[in-house]
């Protein structure tokens, strides 16, 4: 069964609201970073996971939505599940995300031509998201002691993932205009 349009406009509604907040705590956390001691910067608080955690599951709620609403078109391939279990498969993690956005965009746009540039905003949120998580994010992991380069990737963290919203936001409103434009005829 196709998702409703309203379903569809909540979940994009707060994904979008979610991936802002994040962004936002981000700035914030930058900022901070450089009023506070390096002793203030290694304590860790686990809380700050928890936007983060709701902005994902926004997100993965609205993409497996959206990739609901057009299975079964002609060459699809795409399975609803994969919008879910395409994040948390180590290695496909990699490339089945983008995957699925791909093909929500490519079955719902109106035409070739609306699918091409909403692809230029799949690929470059794509990059910086996959640059800010899975790059970066390995590099913060692994310094431990708090030096200038160390800071300085933490940085180049937090602007990678301010880029994949920045990109985020248009990309889902894009998409979720395509959908409910699809599911209203």
């Amino acid at each position: 069964m196709s998702p409703t349009p309203r379903q569809l406009a909540f979940w994009s509604r707060a994904a979008i609201v979610s991936i802002t907040v994040i962004t936002i705590l981000a700035v914030t956390n930058v900022f901070l970073w450089r009023n506070w001691s390096d002793y203030l910067l290694d304590q860790r608080n686990p809380l700050a996971y928890v936007p983060v955690t709701i902005a994902a599951t926004c997100f993965i709620r609205w993409l497996y939505l959206a990739s609901r609403a057009v299975v079964g078109d002609a060459g699809s391939g795409l399975e609803p599940g994969m919008a879910i279990y395409g994040w948390f498969v180590p290695g496909a993690n990699l490339f089945w995300p983008r995957r699925v956005v791909a093909d929500v965009v490519r079955l719902s746009a109106p035409d070739p031509a609306e699918s091409r540039s909403s692809m230029r905003l799949v690929n470059l949120w794509w990059l910086a998201f996959a640059g800010g998580y899975w790059v970066l994010s390995t590099l913060v992991g692994l310094v431990v002691i708090r030096t200038p380069s160390a800071w300085l990737i933490d940085w180049l963290h937090i602007a990678f993932l301010v880029a994949a919203a920045t990109f985020a936001v248009p990309m889902i409103r894009r998409i979720d205009g395509f959908l409910q434009a699809r599911l209203v005829r």
